[in-house]
């Protein structure tokens, strides 16, 4: 049986005897947006245990759980229930959560849920640098070969399924999906930006964790710099990164989340 390695033996039973009512908190936003650093650290602040990305995690770079996920919630809930090392753990960060949230608020009847929101623009530049893409890119299809460290998961993020989309037009749709289901949940959902969050990296997780009356056990300020994913290029100018016609396509299919969260192109 495959168990989260990430994990301590404790965490790990803890996970498995208890199931959905050991999960606290799940960490919600689209990849690249800050859920990894900020998950991350909440975990570094309460001691609380932590899965990273247990959609990936549970079959490393395969887009198979993904497609349950999506078009078979009893086979996903059941393959929940046999790999709960993974998906129970007391703070469980994925992205890919955040585009179905109907069935993961069922997976966690428990939990809290935090959305980490991020300039659309600068999420779409994080994920191409990550992937060592072109801005410009125009095409509808990126190979797995052309991407850096690329696999099956990161295929179906930017390829999406069957339709006629270019990668920056996917993501920018993923993105505004993860607004929607915000928006229609917000009731349900703690509300951090990204850019406000690098502002004071210990004081805005501290914030999170007295607001949803977690327990601060640990000082944070020799993690806060830790690079949890390959670093990009933050000050590159957008414009010139993407050129006007990617730009303008990424602003143009988001106009929520440019709206909701004050972003400005």
């Amino acid at each position: 049986m495959k168990i989260n390695s990430s994990c301590s033996l404790k965490e790990n039973v803890l996970a498995m005897i208890y199931g959905e009512k050991n999960t606290k908190l799940v960490v919600l936003g689209h990849q690249k947006s800050g859920t990894t650093v900020i998950g991350n650290l909440i975990s570094k602040a309460t001691g609380l245990s932590y899965s990273n990305d247990p959609t990936y995690a549970v079959k490393v770079g395969d887009s198979e759980i993904i497609n349950q996920f999506y078009h078979s919630p009893s086979s996903f809930n059941s393959l929940s229930k046999s790999k709960k090392s993974f998906f129970y753990q007391q703070i469980v960060k994925d992205p890919e959560f955040t585009l179905n949230f109907e069935l993961v608020e069922k997976l966690y009847p428990n939990a809290d849920f935090v959305f980490i929101a991020r300039s659309p623009h600068q999420t779409i530049r994080s994920i191409f640098n990550r992937l060592k893409l072109d801005g410009t890119l125009d095409s509808q299809h990126v190979k797995v070969s052309d991407m850096y460290n690329g696999n099956q998961l990161w295929s179906f993020i930017l390829n999406g399924e069957e339709n006629d989309y270019t990668v920056v037009e996917n993501l920018a749709r993923r993105i505004e999906k993860c607004t929607e289901n915000y928006l229609e949940n917000k009731d349900k959902m703690y509300l951090v930006r990204y850019e406000d969050f690098v502002k004071n990296k210990s004081e805005s997780i501290f914030q999170i964790v007295n607001d949803l009356s977690l327990e601060k056990k640990y000082d944070i300020d020799s993690f806060v710099d830790i690079q949890y994913q390959p670093k990009g290029h933050i000050e590159t100018d957008l414009n010139k990164f993407f050129g006007n016609k990617n730009y303008q396509k990424i602003a143009n299919l988001c106009p929520k989340t440019m709206e909701a969260f004050s972003y400005t192109h």
